[in-house]
């Protein structure tokens, strides 16, 4: 067992463990559906609106920027749907930890529990290290 207590210190590492506690995945996963939904709504606007227009200008100038605004977002938004597939997978590692169901447990309370349990790890190690302290001044203050 290691007597490092900076590997305890995950709140000072993470400090987005708090925000994440407020995070409820099938919130953000319907808010994912919507982003794509517009995107492709935009998609489809632009397809609609080359095969409307007879070169007009306002037209044409108004294509030539949407379709890279639009290629960068897709782009971001298949990003964001890399990031939410690996937070999904380090909620369902947790959730596995603690012995719930993925379907059913809320990442809210995971994170919570864990960070509970870290917390207590930590007063524990604390306790531990006091206790050492503590023993070896008595050991110094004995006579031999």
């Amino acid at each position: 067992m290691t007597n490092q207590l900076d590997i305890v210190e995950f709140r000072t590492d993470m400090p987005t463990v708090r925000d994440a506690m407020r995070l409820d995945l099938d919130d953000f996963r319907q808010m994912i559906r919507e982003i794509q939904t517009g995107a492709q709504s935009v998609g489809s606007s632009i397809e609609a609106e080359k095969s409307q227009t007879g070169k007009s200008s306002s037209s044409e100038k108004y294509l030539t920027k949407l379709s890279p605004f639009l290629q960068r977002a897709l782009s971001e938004i298949e990003d964001i749907n890399i990031l939410f597939g690996h937070v999904e997978g380090n909620v369902q590692s947790l959730c596995s930890f603690f012995a719930e169901d993925f379907k059913t447990c809320k990442a809210s309370a995971v994170l919570l529990e864990f960070s509970s349990l870290v917390d207590k790890s930590k007063e524990h190690h604390i306790r531990k290290e006091k206790a050492k302290r503590r023993r070896e001044a008595k050991k110094e203050q004995k006579p031999n």
